[in-house]
């Protein structure tokens, strides 16, 4: 008696060892019975595809009895907008005998409509009593779960481009790093200042980037992120502190670092905000020289008056002095 790895090796076919009867021939009752008790849906089509045969699984997945699916053309039950995609698949391993996988949706006989994972064989049919047999997979859950995964990953996308959007807007230079202290995001304002483009930033130590001094012993500056990630807190930039920018060009910058966390509350990296001084001592002229002069004349406001009127009488009572006003 042939074992039944001679018996591979003989004729390398699975079909050499389904259930066969004494005569050596195929024994459909109890491949019947094999494929009732499996737990995908099976079912054989003619060359017209019409089912021949349906096993339990495929009965509970698409609703319908028995002998309302034989004789059918198990096409009958896909949805609408899957048949003309499916079809043309169908067709070319038709034609060429391969084999077909494919992610369809069938509609069951209650109306709903369910995600099936599809596993197509095309068969010689003067071999086999039928020309196709496919395995059919309930995977409705499954595409629920995908679908829900996708929706939070285009929320999260979404989330991303808008903060993407806001920071690169702003006026402050904004760059964060990761707790090992390398750069993982720079804002526009920040290339802008620094000479460094974010894709080349990305990676780099914080001080190969954000190169700092201090403006009067021209010594290397205290890593503000190393000390906001340390101490958990808030930082500020000492005064007078000099950015040199990756072409050599400097600039003198105000900036504060705060401590980024995770999830668990965790630190887990830091943030970097910074401007120009200089942008923005002219910011704060050009908004006293519109708080203090006309628009128009150019010509000092009443506000400036009061406020110099009250300066000088301030003045002449601390050192006990007298104001003169000339009204014309």
């Amino acid at each position: 008696m042939r074992t039944l790895r001679t018996r591979i090796t003989d004729h390398g076919s699975i079909w050499q060892l389904l259930p066969r009867n004494q005569d050596d021939k195929l024994d459909y009752e109890k491949l019947k019975q094999l494929c009732d008790d499996f737990p995908l849906g099976i079912i054989l089509c003619d060359e017209s595809d019409r089912c021949v045969y349906s096993n339990r699984a495929y009965v509970n997945i698409i609703g319908y009895a028995t002998d309302e699916i034989l004789d059918k053309d198990w096409h009958n039950w896909l949805y609408i907008e899957d048949v003309a995609s499916l079809n043309a698949k169908w067709e070319k391993a038709l034609l060429n005998r391969t084999s077909l996988q494919e992610d369809v949706r069938l509609i069951r006989c209650d109306g709903t409509m369910i995600w099936v994972r599809l596993h197509a064989v095309m068969l010689e049919t003067g071999q086999y009593p039928f020309a196709s047999l496919l395995m059919v997979e309930d995977i409705s859950a499954r595409k629920t779960t995908e679908g829900i995964v996708q929706q939070m990953e285009n929320a999260l996308f979404e989330e991303k481009e808008r903060a993407q959007v806001t920071l690169d807007s702003i006026g402050d230079a904004v760059l964060a790093t990761d707790l090992s202290g390398n750069i993982t995001y720079l804002n526009l304002e920040a290339e802008h200042l620094t000479g460094w483009d974010r894709l080349q930033a990305i990676g780099k130590p914080l001080l190969t980037v954000f190169n700092i001094i201090d403006g009067e012993s021209r010594e290397t500056a205290p890593n503000p992120a190393n000390k906001a990630m340390l101490e958990n807190r808030t930082v500020e930039l000492a005064i007078g502190c000099i950015l040199i920018a990756r072409d050599g060009s400097e600039v003198e910058i105000e900036d504060s670092a705060a401590p980024i966390h995770n999830r668990a509350q965790q630190v887990s990296g830091a943030v970097i905000v910074f401007h120009n001084v200089a942008k923005s001592n002219l910011v704060m002229e050009k908004t006293n020289r519109l708080a203090w002069y006309d628009y128009l004349t150019g010509l000092p406001n009443q506000a400036l008056f009061n406020e110099r009127l009250s300066q000088s009488l301030g003045i002449a009572d601390r050192h006990d002095k007298r104001v003169a006003l000339l009204f014309l």
